[in-house]
C-alpha cells in the first residue's frame, strides 16, 4: 500500500494555508522516481485524499 502524508505534514498545511511548501510536501510525500505508474498513481491519490480530509477536519 502506498504511504500517505504524515499527520505533521498535513497539520502544517492546514494550519498555515499560505505555506506552499507544506502543500507540496504533503502532496509529494512517498513519491519516488522508481515507482511504477500504478504505485505512483495510488500514492498521489492517497495523498490528495488525505490533504482533502485534513482540510475539512482541522
Amino acid at each position: 500500500m502506498a504511504s500517505q502524508p504524515s499527520l505533521d505534514t498535513l497539520k502544517k498545511f492546514v494550519t498555515d494555508k499560505g505555506q506552499i511548501a507544506s502543500f507540496f510536501s504533503a502532496l509529494s510525500e512517498g513519491l519516488f522516481d522508481h515507482l511504477s505508474d500504478a504505485v505512483f498513481t495510488s500514492t498521489i491519490d492517497d495523498s490528495i485524499r488525505s490533504i482533502y480530509q485534513a482540510s475539512i477536519i482541522y
